[in-house]
């Protein structure tokens, strides 16, 4: 399949995160285009949109301070997402499925692997409705038995659960894509939130 590229715009899922990023605590990431060229990086150490030499170098950046990274890839006019490669541990091999993925003309975003098991939940919220689950990535929502709920009770069930208020921005992409990854550990990340938990905002194929 030819490689399909187009004007960069909000629209395109990496853009949004990377505007994310300047409000919200979101997950490490560096993505590329059809071509393999590097689009945007936002990886603690290095300054926004860092231009690495390669792709291996960027996803060892990545790993340097993950030690995990995921593959999440899509096209330019869907809101679905397409392939997903979870837990990479090797810049080598990072950067050859990039390479597979960007050759049937995919966008692609690498991501640092956030751990499930860190006592949190994940989950998506869209308009009035939020769904989770615990120990799964926001990718759960496609399972059966994920719990889905009003965002005020949602909300409500959280705070009772973690003793501390929750709060979930709203910010369209794609049109109704279900976008927001949530991730609660009583621990502090990034010094970002200057209490005992924290709330963190990452990409759907975190």
């Amino acid at each position: 399949m030819a490689a399909t590229e187009v004007k960069d715009s909000i629209q395109l899922k990496d853009s949004v995160l990377h505007q994310l990023a300047n409000s919200a605590n979101i997950a490490q990431f560096v993505s590329f285009d059809p071509s393999g060229r590097q689009r945007h990086a936002r990886i603690g150490g290095y300054e926004i949109d860092h231009s690495f030499s390669s792709m291996s170098e960027a996803a060892q950046a990545l790993l340097q301070s993950s030690g995990s990274v995921n593959i999440r890839s899509f096209e330019p006019h869907s809101s679905k997402s397409r392939d997903f490669i979870y837990g990479l541990k090797m810049a080598g091999e990072v950067a050859a499925q990039v390479a597979k993925l960007a050759a049937t003309g995919l966008y692609t975003i690498i991501n640092e692997t956030i751990d499930v098991n860190d006592g949190g939940v994940s989950g998506v919220a869209l308009g009035s409705i939020v769904e989770f689950a615990p120990g799964d990535t926001p990718r759960c929502v496609e399972k059966p038995g994920t719990v889905s709920m009003d965002k005020n009770l949602a909300l409500q069930v959280l705070e009772t659960v973690y003793g501390f208020g929750v709060r979930v921005k709203s910010t369209p992409l794609c049109g109704n894509l279900r976008m927001w990854g949530i991730s609660i550990a009583r621990s502090i990340s990034r010094g970002q939130i200057d209490s005992a938990a924290l709330l963190v905002i990452k990409p759907l194929a975190y």
